[in-house]
């Protein structure tokens, strides 16, 4: 990945909140329009549709079968990635698409076995009949990112133990994005991964920063356990990458309902670069109601002159002051 395609997924990230609100106020688009833009060379029109499918809810269901239709009739490999990535934000409305997804776990390319085992763990207990399809994958399965992918849609579809056994093993792994990978999906089977909690103590230490914060929350939802929140706390006060601060705070939030994590944020929208003030007051918006003290700011934002940061405090204010009516 070049370092301006990083860039712009990122950006892309950071305004993931305000995109998917404007995306939600449009008309249904027409499915031609929708696979147009997902087999678009340009990034941004790629996750722009994926924005747009995660934001119109049910009503993303008439896209399944066309899109399904699409991968089984695809030979290139970007282009069925790109098709199965659509179809896992359709989450739980994809579910007729399933078999097509099972069948691509046998594609020859790991990229496309990657991307449909974590488009059925996206559509979640809908995906129920693909688990032998899972299970069997697991039993050759050799790229390590595919493993991966395929004990997470396990551990999302049933909360299966084999799902489980097999991403604890993963948290050993040299590679930081298998490890983190492991704990984010660990954490989302919740009280039914218990087993791996040690395992996930370990990783408190870890040498990358992502993860530590990432085991941090798993293990929080897995076993309530309060080593999780001084490890969070001490990111939060760590200068070093601001990203990082802001993920802490969104945990240690969702923990806690700590209302210094709101003035810890307010400080960002108000003395922030361009970006911190995008983060800060999405986080805010996430927190909706309770964040009421930032208004103020938030407001004095709408005559900022990047464009961007104005549609993310919009955002924010329109999600706090939505909550209060």
């Amino acid at each position: 990945m070049s370092v301006t395609h990083f860039k712009i997924v990122g950006l892309l990230f950071v305004l993931a909140p305000s995109l998917a609100m404007s995306q939600g106020k449009e008309a249904l688009r027409s499915i031609e329009d929708v696979i147009l833009d997902i087999r678009s060379t340009d990034p941004a029109s790629n996750y722009g549709v994926l924005m747009y499918l995660k934001s119109v809810g049910a009503q993303s269901k008439v896209y399944a079968p066309a899109l399904s239709r699409a991968l089984d009739a695809s030979a290139d490999e970007t282009e069925k990635v790109r098709l199965i990535v659509a179809i896992g934000a359709l989450a739980s409305n994809g579910g007729i698409a399933v078999p097509s997804l099972a069948r691509s776990l046998t594609d020859d390319s790991h990229r496309v076995r990657e991307a449909a085992a974590g488009s059925l763990g996206e559509i979640g207990i809908g995906a129920k009949s693909a688990v032998p399809f899972l299970k069997s994958r697991l039993e050759i399965e050799k790229n390590a990112a595919v493993v991966v992918e395929v004990g997470g849609a396990l551990c999302r579809i049933g909360r299966d133990e084999s799902g489980v056994r097999v991403l604890e093993k993963q948290l050993r792994s040299d590679d930081p994005k298998i490890r983190l990978k492991s704990v984010i999906f660990l954490g989302e089977c919740g009280r039914a991964a218990r087993s791996s909690a040690q395992s996930l103590l370990r990783l408190l230490t870890d040498e990358s920063r992502v993860v530590r914060i990432e085991s941090a929350y798993s293990i929080w939802r897995i076993e309530q356990n309060r080593q999780a929140i001084a490890v969070l706390r001490h990111e939060l006060t760590d200068e070093k990458g601001n990203y990082f601060r802001f993920q802490a705070a969104r945990y240690l939030w969702e923990i806690e309902k700590d209302p210094n994590i709101i003035s810890f944020l307010i400080r960002f929208v108000r003395d922030g670069d361009d970006c911190e003030r995008i983060m800060a007051a999405n986080e805010l918006g996430h927190i909706g109601l309770e964040a009421s003290a930032a208004l103020d700011c938030l407001r004095q934002l709408r005559s900022d002159t990047d464009m961007n940061v104005k549609e993310a405090a919009e955002g924010a204010i329109k999600r706090i002051t939505n909550e209060r009516k």
